[in-house]
């Protein structure tokens, strides 16, 4: 496996949401806009401006739910700008 590889991996989550296809540069807005920037216990993997065929760059964010944190499908239409 080459270093760039390597360094584009992320660890996995058992219970949690990947939200991914995210703009380049804006994985901290949509943390803000569902509640979870600054300090949080919850675990959040945030990878931003890597390469897409889709979008040229683009920014996955990676959300551990626990039972006191879950996204709840209201959360998820504040940033969805139109119906998948």
């Amino acid at each position: 496996m080459s270093n760039e590889q390597s360094m584009r991996r992320v660890t996995a989550i058992r219970n949690g949401t990947v939200i991914d296809h995210v703009p380049s540069g804006q994985a901290l807005r949509v943390l803000e806009m569902l509640g979870i920037a600054g300090e949080t216990s919850v675990p959040v993997s945030l990878v931003m401006n890597v390469p897409s065929k889709k979008l040229g760059s683009k920014d996955i964010i990676k959300v551990a739910l626990t039972p006191a944190r879950r996204l709840p499908a209201a959360d998820t239409t504040k940033i969805l700008p139109e119906p998948y």
